[in-house]
């Protein structure tokens, strides 16, 4: 625990966190006003002067003055400002860096479509249509690294930041997440923790010998009537406080604030994806499996003939799992075993290398020669995107059990079926096979408590070096 010598000396001196804020704020203001002025006069030059996009239409009379297009900016960047603003990345600046380029792709497409409207209707043909579509590309690229760049300054300004010590009782995993985030975020905050609530007067004396500025309270960590008398303490010495709802340990990214009784509540929403968040993961997933099974075709067809010339039987191996709420489906797959494999399984069960219900073999003996190959590199799995574009799947979620996995599954095991099964996941760019049965199980309520496109994005871009990597493939 900070000593009072120790916080005083830190809140003598150093940045006040109102004031890094507000430096933020307006680093965020300048660099993107600056970066859509610019995207704006890039796609003018890119449009009518480049060459690349020039017509006969323009040849008599030239390219449209640029003053003309300059007056729009006092409605272009105030508007494309308030919808960065509306996404709430000034206010959020730990936002993950993959949801970050997620809303800002979102507002400047709304911004693109919004400044395509108003200059047809106000300006009928002054304006080309071209440089508006132009305008996207160009404001994402620039705003993404305004933001960036604001964000780099930031982290300096943090390093200068006035502390401001914080006492958390618990040290349950919420309140473990807490003091991670709450360091990382304020790197000189003296943040302490206590196992337990003590007694009033031993709290009390904590409090005066860390000056403390803020108590958050695990409830986990604290009976009710605790938890009133610290609150009551905290009054009295003017000292903020904060408690966290013991809800939150196994329903943490599935609570949402609900003011509609009239009273503070928490709406618990369920782990499965609905409503527009359902929507958007699922024409993600038609649009990237509609793109890789085209790019990756010739791909394809050159493993069917490598499998075909290495061993008899079939090119796909369709095995049943279990998708999303319990529903079994044909899962493809490229073959990698001898044929009959199947039958063969009884016999090595006594060599299964997987704790838990899993079943898998590093040197499988039923695994040919260029089935060995395609497990290494996970490409036995590319097939799937077809699984995906009939709707059995996702491109990132768990991976799909088989039956007779589900039925030796505990009642907090079945969450796993709350989702969408997917190709690659977590915990496959997470050690793959190297993880046992209760780690993949944790990661897996992970993604499911805590999805966004962003990481599903961030998933997808992991798993090409785990790929190459081969480490847990086999």
């Amino acid at each position: 625990m900070a000593t009072p010598a120790q916080t005083s000396a830190k809140a003598a001196s150093g940045v006040p966190p109102w004031l890094r804020h507000a430096v933020r704020t307006v680093l965020h203001l300048i660099f993107d006003a600056a970066a859509v002025a610019a995207a704006w006069r890039l796609a003018y030059l890119w449009r009518f002067e480049s060459g690349f996009f020039w017509t006969k239409r323009f040849q008599g009379t030239g390219a449209p003055p640029h003053f003309l297009h300059a007056k729009a900016l006092w409605l272009v960047v105030p508007l494309f400002i308030f919808l960065i603003w509306r996404e709430r990345i000034y206010q959020r600046s730990w936002i993950d860096g993959y949801d970050r380029f997620l809303k800002i792709a979102r507002a400047c497409l709304l911004g693109t479509g919004a400044v395509m409207l108003a200059t047809f209707i106000v300006a009928r043909l002054d304006y080309s249509r071209l440089m508006m579509l132009l305008l996207f590309p160009l404001s994402v690229a620039a705003l993404t690294i305004s933001q960036f760049l604001a964000l780099a300054l930031d982290s300096v300004v943090k390093k200068f930041e006035r502390a401001k010590p914080v006492l958390i009782i618990g040290t349950d995993r919420l309140a473990r997440l807490l003091k991670q985030r709450l360091q990382a975020r304020h790197p000189n905050a003296g943040v302490s923790a206590l196992a337990e609530m003590p007694r009033p007067e031993k709290l009390e004396a904590a409090l005066r010998l860390g000056d403390f500025y803020e108590l958050i309270v695990s409830a986990a960590a604290a009976p009710h009537d605790q938890v009133l008398l610290a609150a009551d303490l905290c009054e009295k010495m003017n000292v903020r406080m904060k408690v966290l709802p013991s809800a939150l340990e196994s329903k943490l990214g599935a609570m949402m604030w609900d003011d509609g009784l009239g009273l503070p509540a928490f709406t618990i929403r369920h782990a499965a994806l609905s409503g527009p968040a359902s929507w958007a993961k699922r024409i993600f997933d038609l649009i990237f499996s509609s793109i890789f099974i085209l790019c990756a075709s010739p791909f394809i067809a050159l493993i069917a003939l490598l499998i075909k010339l290495d061993s008899t039987g079939p090119v796909f191996y369709q095995q049943t799992r279990v998708g999303l709420k319990g529903k079994e489906f044909g899962c493809y797959k490229f073959r990698t075993m001898i044929a009959g494999a199947d039958a063969l399984k009884a016999g090595l069960a006594e060599r299964n290398e997987r704790k838990g219900h899993a079943f898998k073999i590093k040197d499988d003996p039923r695994v040919t020669r260029v089935g060995r190959v395609l497990r290494r590199f996970s490409l036995d799995e590319v097939p799937q995107f077809f699984n995906v574009l009939r709707g059995e799947m996702s491109v990132v979620g768990p991976r799909p059990p088989v039956p007779v996995e589900v039925q030796k599954y505990s009642k907090e095991a079945l969450k796993r079926l709350d989702i969408m099964p997917g190709i690659t996941g977590l915990w496959q760019v997470s050690g793959r096979s190297d993880l046992d049965f209760e780690q993949m199980l944790e990661l897996d309520f992970y993604y499911i408590e805590h999805w966004s496109l962003g990481l599903d994005l961030r998933i997808i871009l992991k798993t090409i070096p785990a790929i190459f990597s081969t480490k847990g493939a086999y």
